[in-house]
């Protein structure tokens, strides 16, 4: 029955399901799809990672293991996490055992999306 009632309310009242009828600044579920000015740049920030080098093998690529302490949401335990990364060495610096640093790049490869920044130790 109240289906019916909200199919024949009046479209210039907004959304059925919000309480005023009109979506509000803070719900951005009616605003996802703006288009913004293609002439202004915008700024990308790039995640940088910290890790050690674990294998070098292969020609201009490093493979880095990169260790996080995450804490669980409900048991307030922490535990640690470890994830590997291909990352592109363009001189070929770094070694097994080095601390490198590097940051998120456009794809280089399929599996490389990384660049090195510098070596650390």
């Amino acid at each position: 029955m109240e289906r019916a009632e909200t199919d024949q309310r009046d479209p210039s009242l907004g959304h059925p399901d919000l309480k005023s009828g009109l979506p509000t600044a803070r719900d951005d579920r009616f605003y996802m799809n703006t288009k913004k000015s293609e002439t202004t740049k915008k700024e990308v920030t790039r995640r940088q990672f910290e890790g050690e080098v674990v294998s070098v093998v292969e020609n201009k690529t490093i493979h880095v293991l990169v260790k996080t302490k995450k804490m669980h949401p409900k048991y307030k335990k922490q535990y640690l996490t470890h994830k590997k990364y291909a990352v592109h060495d363009e001189a070929n610096t770094a070694k097994v055992g080095d601390v490198v640093l590097f940051q998120e790049c456009r794809p280089i490869s399929k599996t490389k999306k990384n660049r090195l920044i510098k070596v650390i130790k």
